[in-house]
C-alpha cells in the first residue's frame, strides 16, 4: 500500500507533504525517500490520525469547492500535516474561509506533532 494508489486523496497529500517538509534538508529527504519507505507501523499511524481528522471536519473537507488551486481533501491533507507540525503554512495561508481556516487549525492542534526521521533507507516515526 505504500505507493499510494489505495489511499484517499487526503491522507495522499499529507504523506507527500511530510515527505517534502519532514526534516530541515527537506529537499534530500525528498528526493530520496518516497511513499514507499514509509514503515507499516508509521504508514498505520498516518492513516488513523488522516482518518480521525476527515472524520472530525467532514462538513467542511468534503464541500466540492476549491481552496486555493486544490480541491479541499488535498489541501486538507497539507494543511494538517502543516499545523500539527507547528507550521504557520497550515490552514491560515489565505486560501481557506476564516471561519474554516479556525475550525481546520483548532482540530489539528488537538494532534501532537508527528516526526519522521531515516533509518536504513525507511521512514520512521519518532
Amino acid at each position: 500500500m505504500n505507493d499510494l494508489t489505495q489511499l484517499d486523496e487526503f491522507t495522499k497529500a499529507y504523506i507527500i507533504c511530510a515527505l517534502w517538509t519532514a526534516k530541515p534538508d527537506s529537499d534530500f529527504f525528498n528526493r530520496y525517500h518516497k511513499p514507499a519507505d514509509i514503515q507499516p507501523k508509521t504508514l498505520a499511524i498516518i492513516i488513523a490520525d488522516c482518518k480521525a481528522f476527515q472524520e472530525e471536519n467532514k462538513a467542511i473537507l468534503c464541500q466540492h469547492d476549491k481552496v486555493g488551486l486544490w480541491n479541499r481533501l488535498r489541501a486538507g491533507g497539507h494543511g494538517f500535516w502543516h499545523v500539527r507540525n507547528n507550521n504557520p503554512l497550515g490552514f491560515q495561508s489565505g486560501n481557506w474561509p476564516d471561519g474554516e481556516a479556525e475550525i481546520l487549525t483548532q482540530s489539528a492542534k488537538k494532534f501532537p506533532p508527528f516526526y519522521l526521521f531515516s533509518d536504513d533507507g525507511n521512514v520512521y516515526s519518532l
